[in-house]
């Protein structure tokens, strides 16, 4: 996948006081992003405003909640990333396998069950 990517926490670095006009916004802090709801469901949030995109790293028991609270979790977190000013959400779990992505068709949520592993 091309573009730029900032994972959290970047930008915090030697210099970052001296961002020009021309910077991107500084890191999302988690938080803000996921507000009230349970942080330790958003492991970690990966920013790519080139493509108006930002993914978000779930903990590995978000795949154990029932159907109905995934559903109203991830639309929470859409209308806030959209309000944030991203155009695509996409959820994943630890090992990058996707767990939600935008509709092709309509303004919502594809939510699909993890993949599981063999005992």
């Amino acid at each position: 996948m091309g573009g730029e990517s900032s994972p959290l926490g970047s930008g915090d670095g030697p210099g970052a006081e001296r961002a020009g006009e021309n910077a991107a916004p500084p890191p999302l802090p988690l938080a803000e992003l996921v507000g009230a709801d349970p942080p330790a469901w958003v492991q970690d949030l990966e920013e790519r405003p080139a493509e108006g995109l930002l993914r978000l790293r779930l903990a590995g028991g978000y795949g154990a909640l029932p159907l109905t609270e995934r559903r109203s979790l991830v639309e929470r977190w859409l209308v806030r990333a959209r309000e944030l000013g991203y155009e695509r959400l996409e959820l994943v779990d630890q090992a990058g396998r996707t767990l939600g992505r935008p509709a092709r068709v309509g303004s919502g949520m594809i939510l699909l069950d993890a993949l599981s592993t063999p005992p």
